[in-house]
């Protein structure tokens, strides 16, 4: 077939038909994939989804920098009226989650389980031998003289008496010097407080912060399976059989909403969903997460949200009830005025502060508390980022910060009240280069090759477009020259004619005069 001899209106038609058959592709091709997608994404007893999801161990690690109190001295014989901290660390370990499934609702529109966790000491990731001695606030002994100040002033007096006693006994102090590993994992001689109340007698007399974690899980979860409902997937309808924490001042502030943290319901839209919610075992409640931005990650489009700041604001009316206790005195003002912190007491039974790391979004007025924390955004703040097609979270950062409410007592071992900051931990978590290009190819990669055959439309379409116009340009410029060389030959031939008949003209009585003059001879 000669395309030559085809008019231009053909490829122009052709062109338009093809861009707006590219375009239409184009808008229509992210519904179509996120309704594919949706489809896919359910968890149903057996499913492809479910088993997966149930059988991923990608891995993650678990980074801890703890805080070395270098006035300790000074301090406990008051030369300083405040304590001075650094930071040591990190100290990291690699686990991998094993989540156990546990039973299916009925309609298995939800499904319960629990993720263990062991974990694997890194030391060529630590930057610190775990044999280092540091000076720490001893938790069990805290715990115990905090109890205390719940009793009537006779059982007070008692329990004093006998606290001293064994306080000598056992010589155990508020502060003390102990290694990493026996502040985390190994654990550390917790007698005394058996001895003072047999009823918080710990396991093996022995206490430290991971202490007995190895293996362990941080609760039963009920999620959304989203077979009924997909906007539903992966939010918690329950956590350890309750949906609602009683360990808050209200209703309202023990709700358990949100993910766990590693996946949200598909199709996330930064417009209608700006804020979505995760909830913390760790803080016994639910955060709140702002969008904050679109980024490439390994490849895929993913949406970073972030834990608002209002979260550790205690001050809103809506946080009050985050803070149970507002008899807890820090420097001459209630716990409850100051932001950044968020007593869990109730919810550990051991009076534990829980802030983001280096009190972030605390009150400036702690800095004065507590000296030698530098809270900087970048390195503290927690975020996820999802994949807002299916909800998953490719990348995330956890990062808490455990503080001790510290009472003044009598035994010489603390002389006001304060919090001591003990750790702070990050929990990492990120899909592998090798993951991300399956997961692309699965997810995403059919929809991309879609789109660049749409695009190659639009562009054979608009150069056929382009070609049309050339072709009618150069039709109407031969046109045009064609018209002209006519007009021209037109007006030569009639040039000519009008020549030719003046000559004829002009000879015709030349010719008579040269007849007669002949005839005359």
């Amino acid at each position: 077939m000669n395309f030559n001899k085809l008019p231009p209106i053909i490829f122009f038609l052709v062109g338009i038909l093809l861009i707006i058959l590219g375009y239409f592709g184009l808008e229509k091709l992210p519904d179509i994939q996120r309704s594919k997608v949706a489809k896919r994404l359910p968890f149903a007893n057996g499913s492809e989804s479910t088993q997966k999801w149930s059988s991923s161990k990608d891995r993650g690690y678990l980074s801890i920098y703890l805080f070395n109190i270098t006035n300790l001295e000074s301090y406990l014989n008051e030369e300083d009226d405040t304590i001075k901290v650094k930071e040591v660390g990190p100290v990291v370990y690699s686990y991998e989650p094993d989540i156990t499934i546990l039973n299916w609702d009925s309609n298995e529109t939800a499904i319960s389980f629990a993720k263990f966790k062991t974990f694997y000491f890194e030391p060529e990731l630590s930057k610190i031998d775990l044999n280092t001695v540091i000076n720490t606030v001893n938790i069990p002994v805290a715990t115990v003289l905090n109890s205390l100040e719940d009793y009537g002033f006779f059982l007070k007096f008692l329990g004093e008496t006998k606290a001293f006693s064994n306080f000598k006994k056992y010589n155990s102090t508020v502060f003390f010097s102990k290694t990493i590993d026996e502040i985390l994992f190994k654990g550390y001689d917790a007698k005394v407080v058996g001895a003072i109340k047999e009823d918080k007698a710990l396991p093996n007399d022995t206490y430290g912060l991971m202490y007995n974690k190895n293996h362990t899980n941080d609760g039963v979860y009920t999620m959304y399976t989203g077979v009924d409902d997909v906007t539903k997937l992966g939010l918690l309808k329950k956590w350890n059989e309750v949906s609602l924490n009683n360990c808050w001042l209200n209703e309202k502030c023990g709700e358990i909403i949100g993910s766990d943290g590693s996946r949200f319901p598909p199709n996330l839209n930064p417009v209608k969903n700006p804020i979505v919610h995760l909830f913390s075992s760790s803080l016994f409640r639910s955060l709140s997460m702002a969008y904050k931005r679109d980024y490439n990650l390994k490849g895929i489009k993913v949406s970073r949200y972030e834990i608002e700041e209002k979260n550790f604001i205690l001050s809103l009316e809506e946080n009050k009830c985050y803070c149970p206790d507002p008899n807890k005195v820090i420097d001459g003002k209630s716990l409850c005025e100051y932001n950044g912190l968020l007593d869990i007491s109730r919810c550990r039974k051991a009076p534990i502060l829980i802030s983001a790391p280096h009190l972030l979004y605390g009150s400036p007025e702690l800095m004065n508390v507590i000296r030698g924390l530098e809270p900087d955004l970048l390195k503290h703040e927690s975020y996820v980022d999802i994949d807002p097609v299916t909800g998953i979270v490719l990348k995330g950062r956890k990062r808490l910060q455990v503080n001790v409410y510290a009472r003044k007592n009598k035994f010489g071992h603390q002389n006001k009240d304060t919090v001591v900051p003990v750790m702070w931990i990050e929990e990492a978590q990120e899909i592998t280069d090798q993951k991300a290009i399956l997961y692309y190819d699965a997810i995403h990669g059919l929809v991309n090759k879609a789109s660049y055959v749409l695009i190659g439309l639009m562009i054979i379409g608009t150069l056929l477009v382009i070609a049309a116009l050339i072709m009618t340009s150069i039709d109407i410029i031969r046109n045009n020259n064609n018209k002209m060389i006519s007009k021209d030959f037109n007006k030569k031939k009639s040039d000519l004619n009008h020549n030719t008949s003046y000559h004829k003209t002009n000879t015709e009585p030349f010719d008579e005069k040269v007849k007669i003059t002949t005839t005359e001879k």
